[in-house]
């Protein structure tokens, strides 16, 4: 209670904001709507977190001012874009 009184942690978004980088690290790892294994998991977890690592800091020498929230957003939101739009051989 004190943590989302003086909002440190956000108690009632986090449950709708948590399915967002889960479904980002399983696309992106080669999960697909009828298939997603173990490996898919931490293939794309490892490329979801690399990816941010990479991305956030050149984001914010580009871009000035505090944008990184705003950037994670985009790129997670993107990857579940190209994800999803691609097309494959299955």
């Amino acid at each position: 209670m004190f943590c989302q009184s003086y909002s440190f942690v956000q108690l009632y978004t986090a449950p709708l904001l948590m399915a967002f980088p889960v479904v980002a690290c399983l696309l992106i790892g080669g999960a697909s709507m009828s298939r997603a294994t173990l490996t898919h998991v931490i293939i794309g977890t490892v490329l979801f977190q690399s990816i941010l690592t990479v991305a956030l800091p050149v984001t914010s020498q580009v871009v000035a001012g505090d944008f990184s929230e705003t950037a994670r957003l985009i790129i997670q939101n993107g990857m579940i874009l190209y994800a999803l739009t691609r097309r494959g051989d299955r």
